[in-house]
């Protein structure tokens, strides 16, 4: 204390008004972060508290109860009303075997039929059958020559098939299964298929589908409506070409907007270099939506959006730890804007209509009583407040950005969207071994993430492309050559998601993005 005794009023004053300061700080960045971990994480403002730890799923969303269903164990009641839980779900055409409960069996005499009772049973099994190939090779008599016939299969010399491999896949990349679980559920098949095995399957399958992640980001970046979203997130790569293991890798997401054909591309990279970004968009010119990642920046012919959401997201961080009524104000300002906008989707109008909306005069009052607002706070910038203020004052054209034009949104929702699952996945799987296995997990999320956006069984398309795209040969040079690259997407055309033929045969249900 010996130091602050020559010190005047106004220094000691001073001093302590920054030490109150800095104790405020900590005080809100420690509430911010049990927010973070203790309430829910929906970024609305509700009065109720909801537990998130929802261990009972099963009891909350049934339409029935667990003592219910014991007591009509216990009684004599074995008829019990139908449930109308399925009624939306058309059984019939999933019948695989009709088996008729017929009393008169066994008995004589003379029956007429009154009437029938219809009850579907739903059976599920992990059916592995194994093709014996035999191939013979036969000598001619007279001219002395051999013959056998070509081995002609998607995966040659390999026991995988376009269904086995689809099949490993699917329950990877769309279910989150690790590759040891399935192993796991294999042999309880009586087929012991290793790890080893089922990665190499997935290795060989992402070799055959690359062309057609070639052709969807060809389709993506010369998109109709010139809107792109991206985003990024981590992921531990054990064996990296010059790095530790311990430093993080990432994995790149790039999709089309709402008002586009459904694409999702994945990319894997070793760092989070904006080298990245600038590579994979070298083609495009266009708006691109993100975050505030200085990565972003500086791509040539691109535009940025920044995210709205971002913006939000920094004052309701703050307002769940603090519930302070001035952070409520802001957040009510950016929800004037968000609600106009969905009032805008709600009525189904047009881009263009959506571009003239939003230059009205009711409309940009909107945006300028949300940063005039701002402007006039007085929050220190080393503050949490301050720096979520200075975040939306700093970026206030890039978040302004779309109002030049109607197709591009107000926020990166749907980067973020399309990134969970991966995010989701990577809890199941933890980890790539290897670089190559990396890229070989972007293929696999790309192809699968964009079949199940565009609506299609994820499984049987999967199967569908195996057996078809490695016929159309495509070798290294023709990735060199545009002319040659071309016909070969031409060739490929048909296998597309949203192509009337493939959606004819695996179409499942319409869904949003």
């Amino acid at each position: 204390m010996a130091k602050y005794d020559d010190l005047s009023r106004e220094n000691l004053i001073k001093i302590i008004k920054e030490q109150e300061e800095k104790i405020a700080h900590l005080s809100l960045v420690i509430a911010m972060k049990n927010a973070r971990t203790f309430k829910p994480k929906a970024e609305t403002i509700d009065p109720e508290e909801h537990n998130l730890f929802n261990y009972n799923e099963a009891e909350a969303l049934s339409s029935t109860t667990l003592d219910s269903e014991l007591e009509s164990i216990k009684t004599s009641h074995p008829k019990k009303t139908k449930s109308k839980n399925h009624s939306e779900i058309d059984f019939e055409k999933f019948v695989t075997n009709t088996i008729v409960h017929d009393p008169s069996k066994g008995s004589t005499g003379t029956f007429e039929k009154v009437s029938q009772d219809v009850t579907y049973k739903v059976h599920v099994s992990l059916d592995v059958q194994v093709d014996k190939h035999v191939y013979l090779t036969l000598k001619q008599v007279e001219t002395n020559t051999l013959i056998t016939e070509p081995r002609d299969f998607c995966f040659n010399n390999s026991v995988a098939t376009p269904s086995l491999v689809s099949y490993i896949a699917n329950e990877k990349y769309l279910m989150g299964t690790p590759l040891y679980r399935q192993e796991s559920a294999f042999l309880s098949t009586g087929l012991p298929l290793s790890r080893v095995n089922l990665s190499n399957y997935l290795i060989k399958g992402a070799a055959v589908l690359y062309p057609m992640y070639v052709y969807l980001k060809h389709l993506l970046i010369h998109n109709q409506n010139k809107v792109l979203h991206a985003d990024e997130t981590t992921l531990k790569v054990i064996n990296v070409s010059g790095k530790q293991s311990k430093e993080k890798c990432y994995m790149w997401l790039y999709t089309t907007s709402m008002t586009d054909l459904p694409i999702y591309l994945y990319e894997y990279r070793y760092s989070r270099s904006g080298a990245w970004p600038k590579a994979f968009l070298k083609d495009y010119k266009g708006y691109l939506v993100v975050d505030d990642y200085a990565g972003y920046n500086h791509i040539p012919n691109v535009t940025l959006q920044k995210c709205f959401v971002h913006a939000r997201r920094k004052f309701f961080d703050i307002f769940k730890a603090n519930n302070d009524p001035k952070i409520k104000t802001i957040i009510n300002l950016i929800d004037d804007i968000f609600n106009a906008e969905r009032l805008f989707r709600e009525d189904k109008l047009s881009a263009n209509d959506i571009h003239l909306r939003r230059n009205t005069a009711e409309y940009r009052s909107k945006l300028e009583a949300y940063f005039n607002h701002l402007a006039s706070l007085n929050y220190s910038p080393t503050s949490v407040t301050g720096k979520a203020v200075n975040y939306s004052l700093k970026n206030k054209v890039e978040l302004m950005t779309y109002l030049s034009d109607g197709h591009i949104p107000i926020d990166n929702n749907l980067a973020e969207r399309g990134i969970k699952p991966f995010v989701i996945n990577r809890k199941n799987f933890l980890f790539s071994n290897t670089e190559k296995g990396a890229e070989a997990s972007s293929i696999y999320m790309s192809i699968i993430q964009t079949a199940k956006t565009n609506g299609l069984d994820t499984n049987k398309y999967l199967e569908y492309l195996f057996e078809n795209l490695y016929k159309i040969q495509i070798f290294e040079s023709d990735y060199q050559d545009p002319v040659k690259l071309n016909d070969k997407f031409k060739m490929m055309a048909h296998l597309l998601p949203w192509d009337n033929n493939i959606k004819t045969q695996f179409k499942m249900k319409e869904t949003s993005r």
